[in-house]
């Protein structure tokens, strides 16, 4: 990260950070960016838009999604950041009200909360686990596959130097592509998100002004997305104890290969605090070798190397590498 840019983010200006998103690149023409007019007359989680007029985009703006103050930490961190897994950041611009708006991929689909409880309603988690029970077939179901791309996102914001903490990791921030095959999922939503000083990345921990963020707290927060993506209910911490339970008892017959990562899940919960990369070998260890190979194919269709990760993404000039 550049000493330069941060001093200027850490102020607040909005006039040096504008000027800083002109020297950059990631500063855009108000007109380029246009809003979907049907959206704008319904409730919507997130407001849709087309950048240049044919690239559909997500608007987030200080009106309708956060403070302005959370606003510019997600625009702090999306602009030094590039991962498959990570929603890509296309750009930040003004609208009529002088109001500022982030400009970021546009994931069709809905968030892992929502897709869960879908599948689990319809049928199709049912009909999945049956299907690959019957053949005798261990390959990843779909919950599981997100869960991969889950933590590919969150190790590479912890292997940058200064490691990012997401701060707010939680099913409803992890976005679902489920109109390709197989399913793939994207990270969001960093106004929590911190960046943990090199000399405390030791302690895993940085005092911020919304308090004590550790870094362990998101290998926490994953503990309880892959719970929920076990039982399909949203875990409450104040009763962790009884979902680890209910979770316990899932065999394959219900849940398929899902079963397998209850011990992954409960070491994230437990002191021991694995880091991302032993959660990524973990879930991965018991899989077959065609199901591997898929998911490396996946990584080559969409330009990236099998770890996800590109090593150039920090360029302040927004390189496509």
């Amino acid at each position: 990260m550049d000493p330069h840019s941060e001093q200027i983010f850490k102020k607040n200006d909005l006039t040096q950070v504008m000027m800083l998103g002109a020297e950059e690149h990631w500063l855009l023409k108000s007109s380029a960016v246009t809003l979907d007019k049907q959206s704008r007359c319904i409730a919507q989680p997130r407001q849709r838009g087309f950048l240049h007029g044919l690239t559909e985009v997500w608007v987030k703006s200080v009106a309708q999604d956060c403070s302005i103050d959370n606003l510019l930490v997600e625009l702090r961190i999306l602009r030094c950041v590039r991962h498959v897994n990570i929603v890509a950041f296309y750009g930040s611009t003004w609208d009529g009200d002088n109001s500022m708006l982030l400009v970021l991929e546009w994931i069709p689909g809905s968030n892992f909360e929502e897709y869960v409880k879908r599948r689990r309603n319809d049928g199709t988690f049912s009909d999945q686990v049956r299907l690959l029970t019957s053949r005798g077939v261990r390959c990843p179901i779909d919950e599981r596959r997100l869960l991969v791309d889950i933590v590919r996102g969150m190790q590479y914001l912890h292997s940058q130097k200064p490691a990012i903490a997401h701060g707010g990791l939680k099913p409803s921030v992890v976005l679902v592509d489920d109109r390709r095959t197989p399913s793939f999922c994207k990270l969001s939503n960093f106004s929590k998100s911190v960046m943990i000083p090199p000399q405390l990345e030791s302690t895993h921990e940085v005092s911020a002004a919304a308090g004590h963020i550790p870094l362990k707290a998101d290998i926490f927060d994953f503990g309880l997305i892959a719970l929920f993506a076990m039982t399909s209910e949203v875990p409450d911490p104040s009763s962790l104890d009884d979902h680890l339970q209910n979770a316990c008892k899932l065999g394959e017959g219900e849940v398929g290969c899902l079963a397998s990562i209850f011990p992954i899940s409960e070491s994230c919960l437990s002191d021991a605090y694995p880091n991302f990369t032993d959660v990524f070998s973990t879930l991965n260890q018991n899989l077959p070798s065609e199901s591997l190979s898929q998911i490396s194919a996946f990584d080559s269709e969409q330009g990236f190397p099998q770890d996800a990760c590109c090593n150039r993404c920090c360029c302040p000039k927004r390189c496509w590498c």
